[in-house]
């Protein structure tokens, strides 16, 4: 049931995080995935994140993500 991504400041190490089927609203509930320098595998599959003109400019800031799932999302559905 998170709502937002948070206490993960320090985990400078994490590679794969999974989120999935949680209540996550939008990108900016995200913003601390920014600051996780070494991020390779993120799930966040069956969440509520709807800012679909938001995701390619967020995530694209995540340059060691490898593999991103976001399917089940309201917003994934216009993203073009």
């Amino acid at each position: 049931m998170i709502k937002v991504v948070e206490g993960l400041k320090g985990l400078n190490k994490l590679k794969n995080l999974d989120l999935a089927g949680n209540l996550i609203p939008n990108t900016a509930a995200c913003e601390e995935l920014l600051e996780l320098p070494e991020l390779a595998s993120l799930d966040l599959k069956n969440n509520q994140i709807d800012d679909h003109d938001n995701f390619l400019t967020f995530f694209a800031k995540m340059t060691t993500l490898k593999a991103i799932y976001l399917r089940g999302n309201p917003g994934t559905r216009n993203v073009t």
